[in-house]
């Protein structure tokens, strides 16, 4: 099988010259994205009618050895678990080029397609980050994203490359603050802040510039991200041990605390 992509096209091109539906398409900035498996002879016909003659052009084949491993998500499988996503995951790690083909994905219009191709980045992310790293741009895209899901596994798989890509989270920081504040889910906070805190270990300068968002972090939402500011905050005393005795005055506050991961974070850092 072969996967076959059309960028930058602004007509449209529905069918290949042997009439074989593509399979998906979606918009991409004002360029169109246009994605099928299909067969050799399908794809030579595809690729004569535009025009290519070489794979680093507009249309592109990509041969693979199995059909689109979009298909095989859960959302397009018709499995409601997230079995099929891990899988996918599984796959990916022991061959990152399919990694590529979920990119394409998290361009698409289909919020559950979308969700899916952030689910694996994140479990390929927890495993291997450096394999996601080369997609961060993709995913920052998707913080605005109005579902839910999309932004929390974009955001998740943001916090788990944060700190192999200081140079792309440092403009954003205080997008990330502010989704803190003002993001109405929590679990999209929870990883707002830890992508704070990667961020803020990569170096004292990056600790700095955070600092103020993770303290405010500690307190905000009546406390709720205590756990996972605490958090924060420690990976910004490694890479700026000045910041430890006021860190400590922040812990010591939540050495009374509800919950008891908080009050054993906070305890930790008083040592």
């Amino acid at each position: 099988m072969y996967l076959v992509t059309k960028r930058d096209v602004r007509h449209d091109l529905a069918r290949s010259t042997h009439g074989q539906d593509f399979i998906a398409r979606a918009a991409l900035g004002l360029a169109s994205v246009w994605v099928g498996a299909v067969n050799e002879e399908t794809a030579r016909g595809a690729r004569s009618m535009s025009g290519c003659t070489g794979l680093n052009e507009a249309l592109w084949i990509k041969e693979i050895n199995t059909v689109n491993v979009l298909e095989q998500l859960s959302s397009q499988s018709g499995d409601r678990t997230a079995a099929s996503n891990e899988r996918v995951a599984k796959r990916a790690l022991q061959r990152p080029q399919l990694l590529e083909e979920i990119a394409v994905g998290l361009a698409m219009r289909d919020r559950k397609l979308i969700g899916d191709c952030a689910e694996v980045m994140t479990l390929v992310a927890a495993r291997q980050p450096e394999l996601v790293a080369p997609y961060v741009a993709t995913l920052l895209a998707l913080l605005e994203h109005k579902d839910t899901r999309v932004r929390w596994e974009a955001m998740h798989s943001v916090a788990e490359v944060a700190a192999l890509v200081p140079d792309k989270i440092a403009p954003l920081v205080s997008d990330l603050a502010k989704k803190i504040a003002q993001d109405k889910s929590v679990i999209v906070r929870d990883y707002a802040i830890l992508a704070l805190g990667e961020y803020g270990r990569t170096s004292r300068k990056a600790a700095r510039k955070v600092w103020p968002h993770v303290q405010a972090a500690l307190t905000a939402w009546d406390g709720k991200h205590a756990g996972v500011a605490l958090e924060a905050l420690s990976k910004l005393i490694a890479a700026d041990a000045a910041l430890k005795p006021e860190v400590q005055i922040l812990a010591r506050k939540q050495i009374e605390h509800p919950r008891v991961k908080v009050r054993t974070l906070a305890k930790r850092l008083l040592k």
